[in-house]
């Protein structure tokens, strides 16, 4: 081989090493925030985990609040029921009372 081609091989592969280094770098850094992309998951993961049981909890003791509500709204409309079974006509209606509204007089 003459002298030209041997340093054109040699350029090339000095080329080659430079160009696997950068990329070497490159995949260096792209581990790095793979990982911090890994850990910002794994945080998401654990919140929501917390969120679905704070909800498991609340839908407990909102479901326990809606049977006694439930219980409470019950009672009253036996209650309801034996109002208006004693009162006269049957039925017992809530009515507003009747308010007279006056003139105002001038002076």
């Amino acid at each position: 081989m003459n002298k030209d081609k041997e340093d054109k091989l040699t350029d090339t592969l000095i080329d080659i090493g430079l160009t696997m280094n950068k990329l070497l770098n490159e995949v260096k850094e792209l581990r790095g925030d793979v990982q911090q992309i890994q850990k910002r998951q794994a945080q998401t993961n654990y919140a929501l985990g917390e969120m679905r049981l704070s909800y498991m909890k609340l839908d407990k003791s909102f479901n326990k609040y809606a049977e006694s509500n439930s219980s409470i709204v019950k009672h009253h409309e036996i209650r309801i029921t034996h109002l208006e079974e004693k009162t006269p006509g049957g039925a017992y209606i809530a009515s507003e009372p009747a308010v007279q509204y006056k003139k105002k007089k001038r002076k």
